[in-house]
């Protein structure tokens, strides 16, 4: 028995069916893996959120979720169209990237607002890592939902392959004396295909 420490809820994320062999029967061999994760209750209210740590909104409501695990859901609601009754999406062919909010800056000048695609913030900046600016506001959540779908939706050109899944979650982190805060933003993407059964619990297989 498989026994994770702190996942309660555990839900079924993607499957991923690939073609490792053949036997010799002329029988294809595949491999079956899965992506599993943490269901939680996640309150999509329009609201400023604490950029991370599940601390939730500026206000310190609603512990359990906060400014990453918002997009994590805005995200995966706008790029994954909801499947017809009965049936459900799976995926081959995956691949999982993590992507640097460094490769993503749209500002020359940083001043910790809305310098990066990606949301980060360093205390080498000016004023540094101030209350406003692990606040994510409202403007600032509607600015980094889009891009976050735009990044998403690049990534899916780029590879040929479609959005299954994202894990975003708002960390710090120290380098050389430098404090920086930023997102980790993880993108899975893999060949969507559609099952259904007819009169099945699709989730018992």
């Amino acid at each position: 028995m498989l026994s994770i420490t702190g996942y309660d809820n555990m839900k079924l994320l993607l499957v991923d069916l690939r073609q490792t062999g053949t036997a010799d029967n002329g029988d294809a061999i595949v491999s079956i893996g899965a992506l599993v994760g943490n269901e939680g209750n996640v309150v999509l209210h329009n609201d400023s959120w604490w950029y991370g740590k599940l601390k939730g909104n500026c206000s310190f409501e609603y512990p359990g979720t906060d400014a990453a695990k918002q997009l994590e859901v805005r995200v995966s609601n706008a790029k994954i169209p909801e499947p017809p009754e009965g049936c459900r999406w799976w995926y081959n062919n995956v691949d999982t990237l993590l992507l640097n909010p460094l490769d993503y800056q749209i500002d020359s000048t940083p001043d910790n607002y809305e310098d990066y695609a990606i949301y980060y913030a360093s205390d080498d900046i000016e004023d540094g890592l101030t209350f406003e600016v692990k606040c994510l506001s409202l403007v600032e959540m509607t600015f980094y939902e889009n891009e976050y779908i735009e990044i998403a939706t690049d990534i899916e050109i780029q590879y040929s392959k479609d959005f299954a899944a994202c894990i975003i979650d708002g960390n710090n982190y120290s380098n050389n004396n430098v404090i920086y805060i930023q997102h980790d933003y993880q993108i899975i993407i893999g060949l969507r295909f559609l099952t259904c059964l007819d009169g099945d619990d699709i989730l018992a297989y």
